[in-house]
């Protein structure tokens, strides 16, 4: 070890490193160096040790008895449980860049995270590239057009994709604003 108390040597910096006990500054400065592999050998080692002297030291603890009742009544209610009537408000939800020409807003996720009803702004000329569904797929189109397949599709049309289906490119001539929602098939 290093004889200066204000420059620790590596070992002990992976030690205060792995226990949390770096100062902001002092974190910083050690991880711009992390990229080394010894350094970062080091590191993992320390945090191995301390992981395993932590768990020996942890007291075992008996979950309470009612727990697995209440893990299981959770798990028996609809994965996403909704209120009597849920308002998502239109200034509320943000626009996220999809591709060019595209933004979604996501109005609803399923149980993964992943978006399963959402607007899709179009501008005009944009285009949807090709793809296959591996769930059902509604689209109403809210405003202006979408050609797909050769067909103009405008304001009020609906469409239902089956799972397994392939979206051929679309594009919406003059722009437009669908509504789309994913189902389970």
């Amino acid at each position: 070890m290093s004889d200066r108390a204000d420059c620790p040597s590596e070992e002990l910096e992976a030690m205060l490193h792995a226990l949390g006990a770096l100062s902001p500054q002092q974190r910083a400065a050690l991880e711009k160096r992390r990229p080394d592999a010894a350094l970062d050998a080091l590191i993992a080692s320390w945090e191995q040790r301390l992981t395993e002297i932590a768990l020996e030291a942890a007291p075992e603890i008996e979950p309470p008895a009612e727990l697995w009742g209440r893990i299981e009544a959770t798990l028996d209610r609809p994965a996403q449980a909704v209120e009597e009537l849920r308002v998502i408000r239109f200034d509320q939800a943000v626009w996220e860049p999809w591709s060019e020409g595209l933004a979604i807003k996501v109005l609803t996720r399923d149980s993964s995270g992943a978006p399963s009803g959402f607007l899709m702004r179009m501008e005009a000329g944009a285009v949807v590239p090709a793809h296959v569904h591996d769930c059902i797929e509604e689209c109403l189109i809210v405003e202006g057009d979408l050609l797909h397949d050769g067909r103009l599709l405008t304001s009020g049309d609906f469409t239902i994709g089956r799972a397994g289906g392939v979206h051929t490119p679309m594009t919406s001539p003059g722009g437009g604003l669908l509504y789309v929602r994913y189902l389970a098939a």
